[in-house]
């Protein structure tokens, strides 16, 4: 699991060119937008807790609706 979470990090730094030197002269937009990133996969892997899930649509709907 550490190697796909790395590759995954890794791919996200590049996607938005923070590896070498980008990550020293980085915009702070971009810099947010990795740490948006990676506390969504760590919230999707349950590794933090973060807004409620919106819950499935397919689920019957209550009588009392």
């Amino acid at each position: 699991m550490h190697d796909e979470l790395e590759a995954w990090l890794a791919r996200q730094a590049h996607e938005l060119q923070l590896d070498g030197a980008g990550a020293e002269e980085a915009a702070p937009e971009t810099l947010r937008e990795f740490s948006r990133r990676v506390l969504g996969e760590l919230q999707a892997r349950g590794r933090l807790t973060g807004p409620e899930p919106v819950g499935c649509y397919a689920e019957p709907r209550s009588s009392n609706n």
